[in-house]
């Protein structure tokens, strides 16, 4: 039987930092997260014993090939498969990404839409999100098809910026009752 394993996380973002990867290892770790969450087969052969740790990282490495995503990635990836601790994958997400933010002093916002962003729109978003506030932000895109189109940003730690097609629909709702 083995030890309960628990992650370092200020040992994980310093080994991230040396292998030159902070950001792109942040970004993985919420693309598996959220892949993990949205596909219960993925998260079916991750998991399940039956599977060799071989054959996951093989289905995991197709997932991601057009990626480029690091050997530091995969190999954290492998101890999480290997000691069970795929259930954690948020908690050790949302830690790194905590710690990332106040180690470089980034703001995290998130940006919820109908359908994913492309890495170039979410790159522009990004970009003049950062000179509107003055400070490096990570955006985060969260894909929520209730809101039909549109956006929802949210900055910390209460505004909220809600320019989606459902919000709009909703106020033109209220207008035509209060008419």
């Amino acid at each position: 039987m083995r030890k309960k394993f628990e992650i370092d996380i200020p040992a994980l973002l310093l080994e991230a930092e040396k292998n030159k990867c902070v950001e792109s290892f942040e970004e993985d770790l919420f693309s598996l997260y959220k892949l993990y969450k949205s596909n219960y087969e993925v998260r079916e052969v991750l998991t399940d014993p039956k599977y060799s740790l071989e054959f996951k990282m093989d289905c995991l490495k197709d997932i991601y090939k057009d990626a480029n995503s690091s050997d530091f990635f995969y190999n954290f990836v492998a101890l999480l498969m290997d000691y069970n601790l795929f259930s954690r994958l948020y908690s050790i997400y949302h830690k790194f990404q905590k710690l990332v933010a106040e180690k470089y002093n980034l703001t995290i916002l998130q940006i919820i839409t109908a359908v994913p962003l492309s890495r170039e729109k979410n790159e522009k978003i990004k970009i003049k999100l950062e000179l509107l506030l003055n400070n490096k932000i990570i955006l985060k895109n969260i894909v929520d098809a209730r809101i039909y189109g549109g956006l929802i940003l949210k900055i910390p730690p209460d505004k909220i910026v809600d320019v989606s097609i459902r919000k709009k629909l909703l106020d033109l709702n209220q207008h035509i009752h209060n008419f």
